[in-house]
């Protein structure tokens, strides 16, 4: 019970999951020691679980997630049960989970992206505005400009050049595609060790772990390897591939910043998974389908029963 309360914040639909996780029995009456004077947790709004000793916080989390913009810490008030905008603001500022935004002086959550600036709502859209505004810029110069803009990493600028937008003048420069660059495509990733191909360069196998990502239905990110070995060079690209008798698929998306699998939590619990388990992801490029297998060693995996 103490390993699967300290996944608090829980919404409801990721209760069980996290403690029959941690190993609790399924025959547990979970929600009745959940409720119990003495436990670590108490009852949210519709059924969320949150920590005792930071309920208001773990409420803010929880709205911010389901919301997914950031808001005003008056906005925080209903949702947490806090009383004042100042305690609203105090107790975010000592939680690392969130960020207060410069200009706006909203709360957001720190694991969110492009969170530097509001004058643009990511990294390639402040790198094609310079384009735009500047013209053809050595890529130094280009990331210079950028930076002033919108503070982000050299790594991510570079990233941002795969952008179908962008591309590769004739003398090196970079410029935008509209006004006649070259796009430019990545050079091919190392391959991970928890990815395969057999030798017709057909049918890739992606080995996964279900962790809270999945569990909660977010996105997961892969090597770009593998979108590059299926022609997805640029960004953004996406690829659907269909499983049998089922009418969820599973989607493939590159993006500047990486390569993302996404509606894998229904596949997974459809599986009888749960999280710790391994899985071996398998898709076939010629007909874009795809199957999962359960890949956890029987006697160590989570998902079976012990033998009495």
């Amino acid at each position: 019970m103490r390993v699967g309360a300290r996944e608090a914040p829980l919404r409801r639909e990721d209760v069980a999951v996290a403690f029959v996780s941690a190993g609790v029995p399924g025959d547990v009456p979970l929600l009745k020691l959940l409720g119990h004077s003495k436990s670590p947790l108490v009852l949210g709004v519709e059924g969320s679980w949150l920590r005792r000793r930071a309920r208001g916080r773990d409420a803010a989390y929880l709205y911010l997630l389901a919301n997914g913009e950031p808001c005003r810490a008056e906005e925080l008030l209903e949702p947490t049960g806090i009383e004042r905008k100042p305690a609203v603001a105090e107790a975010l500022r000592r939680d690392e989970r969130f960020v207060q935004l410069r200009l706006e002086g909203k709360w957001a959550l720190a694991e969110w992206p492009h969170l530097n600036d509001t004058s643009y709502p990511n990294a390639v859209e402040a790198l094609v505005a310079t384009l735009t505004e500047l013209g053809p810029l050595p890529k130094e110069a280009l990331f210079v400009k950028v930076g002033e803009r919108y503070p982000v990493t050299l790594w991510r600028l570079q990233q941002c050049l795969l952008d179908d937008r962008v591309g590769a003048t004739e003398d090196g420069s970079i410029d935008l595609v509209a006004r006649g660059a070259v796009p430019i495509e990545e050079s091919e990733p190392a391959r991970p060790a928890t990815m395969a191909v057999d030798p017709a360069g057909n049918v890739f196998g992606i080995r996964l772990t279900v962790d809270k990502d999945i569990l909660r239905g977010s996105g997961v990110n892969v090597s770009s390897w593998l979108t590059w070995q299926l022609g997805m060079r640029q960004a953004p690209m996406a690829r659907t591939f269909s499983i049998a008798g089922r009418s969820a698929s599973i989607v493939l998306k590159r993006g500047t910043s990486a390569a993302q699998l996404s509606s894998l939590r229904v596949l997974a619990k459809e599986n009888g998974m749960v999280g710790g388990c391994e899985f071996v992801l398998f898709l076939r490029a010629d007909d874009s389908t795809a199957r999962i297998e359960h890949a956890c060693a029987r006697q160590y995996c989570r998902a079976v029963k012990a033998p009495s």
